[in-house]
């Protein structure tokens, strides 16, 4: 059950990015309400970016499946996600607010097909439920080397 190096940069990659959000993703709530937001407001952004990401994943999924580039693809998606946080910073009503959640979305299924796929890829053993249960189970620990 040994985790080759590339799983290992995944599964810290990602726990890190699962992180930010756990921290930072409970005041959502607060933040929409600062910007003239309210509850609906919250479930109209959720579902954006829901719909988004779901749309998304299978575009990408199909562009990219016989890419060259899956790593820097993916990596981009992490870059634009990071970048796109930051835009919180700015936005100033519920319409921007929903243009950024959309944005999240399109940087999540950037990122989340090729991730997995470069886990299944990089297994030694595609049967091992212990690394399985690694990529599904991390992003539920908030410091998942304690998990």
């Amino acid at each position: 059950m040994r985790l080759t190096k590339t799983i290992k940069i995944l599964l810290i990659a990602s726990s890190l990015w699962y992180f930010g959000e756990g921290l930072f993703g409970p005041l959502f709530a607060i933040y929409a309400e600062k910007i003239g937001g309210d509850l609906l407001d919250i479930t109209w952004a959720w579902a954006f970016y829901l719909v988004t990401t779901g749309v998304f994943y299978f575009i990408i999924g199909k562009y990219f499946n016989h890419s060259a580039y899956k790593k820097h693809v993916m990596i981009a998606g992490y870059g634009l996600n990071a970048l796109l946080t930051f835009g919180y910073m700015f936005v100033s009503n519920p319409k921007e607010l929903f243009l950024l959640q959309i944005g999240l979305g399109i940087a999540e299924a950037l990122s989340a097909p090729i991730w997995d796929s470069l886990f299944a890829s990089n297994m030694e053993d595609t049967e091992n439920t212990f690394h399985w249960s690694l990529a599904s189970g991390h992003s539920h620990c908030y410091w998942w080397f304690n998990c």
